[in-house]
């Protein structure tokens, strides 16, 4: 049988055995097991010698079955022949995941293709299937039905006591410090349990979460002065700031600081604006955040004032204003790729696509490359709705494009192929694109799947196929 016949063959056999055998010292002791195993139906996987003695081999036989009924007709004909000794069997999935096989690293070790069955697909379905519960008393919309069919299946194997006397044994652990850390996390959780210390709100979270002083980085530093000194340094205005804050917890020190020693500085006024713009519920302060960034424009001009402004603005209801600050954010700071994808979905959506086209032309070439950016620049292409440039759109749309923010469900190259189709069409026909001609596109035509990320079926598929039936 050809390999690739070979593999087919055996994932028509989804469940993995390993039967142990002792032999008689014969040549074709073995033969007559393996033959065995075929007649029943069953295939072999790996065979392996444990024991050689003088009178006796001790073989390990993985057998692919297509059920437990199938596995115990291999070892009764395995049993039947002269000279064989079955000396067990297990089922390779139920054994791996005995005790789980995730942790932070692989704990069953997968060297094979069959190794990554037993231990993910479709061994992991025996372990499924032991608790099965019934489908009709599990999702019973009485919840106490519900749980008293899980504990059904799961008390036999894992009974309640047990779980009580693991949760006694460990409890303690739950308020232990770790004695060694491995591996820090980030600062922000020293920098807060610095904050709460000098606040006076004691940690707020168990003695077991270690935040220490050693996972604190740069990103830390500007807050770390604002509670030593009651300021902060100012970053240099043609690079990012180290970090931005959200904690409304900062928001007394921040006004204590601009109302004292950091009246002038930009970058502490900046921050008040993020905190109080990021407040919730009624605790927001959008008008008093607006005149802490404009307060910091009068300090010095930063890409990062006229940005949050654009936020406020797009907010608001002021979609000129937004596009106008945003594009200003752009011109100081135009390396920035993410500050570039910003402005850029704002000019398109106000319209300006012009104006994003010509922006796009003097972009510097790492930031020009990004996936996100070319598709913005077709959307423009497109909205010229000038046949000149239809071969720039078909090219982009004729292969793959992957922006890596691409999120899962995004409609935007299906919404590009589609309106193309149906300009092409409106074309052919002599006629504006109307949202029926739209609606005929949808309808008809079905995306090229490099192009759809949508979680949804195809409007297409299902027209074609009604067609197909008459």
């Amino acid at each position: 049988m050809a390999s690739l016949e070979a593999l087919q063959d055996r994932f028509q056999r989804t469940v993995v055995f390993l039967m142990r055998v002792r032999l008689n010292d014969r040549a074709d002791a073995l033969g007559k097991v393996l033959t065995a195993l075929s007649g029943a139906g069953a295939r072999a996987g790996e065979v392996n010698k444990v024991e050689h003695q003088a009178r006796h081999i001790v073989y390990d036989i993985q057998v692919f079955a297509a059920s437990d009924d199938q596995m115990a007709e291999v070892r009764t004909a395995a049993e039947g022949i002269d000279g064989v000794e079955v000396a067990g069997v297990i089922d390779l999935a139920m054994h791996t995941h005995r005790g789980g096989t995730c942790e932070m690293r692989t704990r069953a070790p997968i060297r094979s293709n069959t190794d990554l069955r037993i231990v993910y697909t479709p061994g992991v379905a025996r372990v499924c299937r032991a608790i099965e519960a019934d489908p009709a008393k599990a999702h019973d919309p009485d919840w106490q039905t519900a749980i008293d069919e899980g504990g059904a299946r799961l008390d036999p194997m894992l009974p309640q006591e047990d779980l009580e006397q693991l949760l006694t044994a460990t409890e303690a652990m739950a308020d232990r410090p770790a004695e060694t850390i491995i591996q820090r996390g980030s600062g922000w959780g020293a920098l807060e349990r610095k904050r709460r210390e000098a606040t006076g709100e004691g940690a707020g979270w168990p003695a077991s979460l270690v935040f220490d002083d050693q996972s604190l980085t740069v990103e830390q530093t500007p807050w770390l002065e604002l509670l030593e000194a009651g300021s902060m340094s100012e970053p240099p205005t043609d690079a990012i700031p180290p970090s931005f804050m959200i904690h409304g917890g900062w928001l007394e020190q921040l006004e204590a600081a601009v109302a004292g020693p950091a009246k002038d500085n930009w970058y502490a006024w900046l921050q008040l604006g993020i905190v109080r713009y990021s407040m919730l519920g009624d605790s927001a302060d959008a008008a008093g955040a607006i005149e802490a960034w404009k307060r910091s424009l009068e300090i010095v001009e930063t890409p990062w004032a006229h940005r949050n402004l654009g936020v406020a603005a797009w907010h608001a209801g002021d979609r000129e204003e937004s596009a106008d600050r945003w594009l200003r954010a752009w011109q100081l700071h135009c390396g920035d790729t993410r500050l570039a994808k910003e402005a850029s979905k704002v000019l398109i959506r106000t319209g300006r696509h012009d104006e994003f086209l010509e922006m796009l032309e003097i972009l510097p070439d790492a930031v020009k490359a990004d996936v996100r950016l070319d598709i913005y620049r077709i959307i423009c292409l497109l909205e010229k709705d000038d046949p000149a440039f239809w071969p720039e759109v078909e090219a982009f749309l004729a292969k793959p494009h992957e922006s890596v923010d691409t999120h899962e469900g995004e409609p935007t190259l299906s919404n590009i192929f589609y309106e193309f189709e149906a300009r092409k069409l409106a074309a052919a026909d002599g006629v504006d694109v109307s949202d029926e001609l739209r609606q005929r596109v949808r309808d008809e035509l079905t995306v090229p799947s490099h192009l759809d990320f949508r979680q949804i079926r195809d409007p297409a598929f299902d027209k074609a196929k009604d067609q197909g039936k008459r």
